[in-house]
């Protein structure tokens, strides 16, 4: 019961930490945050981080972690609704695009994930898992593209569309996050929308 009782308030304190770090990270920038000041928000020392979290970089990736297991549930659940294949592929990009357009902080944590200085200071091993997170919904698209590949197609066409299309829902995700969509006189639904509709297109000729 002890036991039970110390795990449940180190959850707890986890939690508190990890809330601390987002208001932290929205705040300072996760490249100025400091575990001195991630421990001011939390109302605790930075010695009281320490058993739990080995620095702000274990902290960064516990959150990305969580995200990209949230990412990869909603994108999921989209394409599972879905039997015919383009309309799967269509569900599950728009619910990549909508999980992000609903948080900047969460793109950026994952975009962070991409600078090469951030993979060293995470460690090879870390970086491994969170890239294989992002990987696990991105395998739905193509796992939908293999479904749709017209017989003449080679075998890397769906891994190619699929890095086309994860290319194509970033760039509308920060068109959407800076207001650029607008100032060109679109919405970055829209671009998302014209692309998979081109695809249906290529495909179904």
């Amino acid at each position: 019961m002890t036991q039970v009782k110390a795990n449940d308030k180190e959850q707890v304190r986890r939690q508190k930490i990890l809330q601390a770090a987002v208001r932290i990270f929205k705040r300072e920038g996760l490249p100025k945050a400091s575990m001195r000041s991630i421990a001011l928000e939390a109302g605790c020392t930075t010695g009281a981080i320490y058993p739990i979290f080995a620095g702000k970089e274990d902290i960064y990736a516990s959150l990305l972690e969580d995200s990209l297991k949230r990412l990869h549930s909603r994108v999921a659940e989209a394409s599972a609704s879905e039997a015919e294949a383009f309309l799967a592929l269509f569900k599950a990009a728009n619910a990549f695009f909508d999980y992000y357009a609903a948080t900047r902080f969460e793109l950026d944590l994952g975009l962070y994930l991409f600078g090469e200085e951030k993979a060293k200071s995470l460690g090879r091993d870390r970086d491994t898992v969170l890239n294989a997170s992002l990987f696990k919904s991105l395998d739905i698209f193509t796992a939908c593209f293999r479904r749709l590949a017209p017989p003449e197609k080679p075998e890397n066409w769906p891994v190619n569309e699929r890095d086309a299309l994860f290319s194509v829902l970033l760039g509308a995700l920060m068109l959407s996050h800076t207001g650029r969509a607008t100032s060109i006189g679109t919405q970055a639904k829209t671009i998302l929308l014209t692309y998979l509709r081109g695809i249906e297109e290529r495909v179904m000729k």
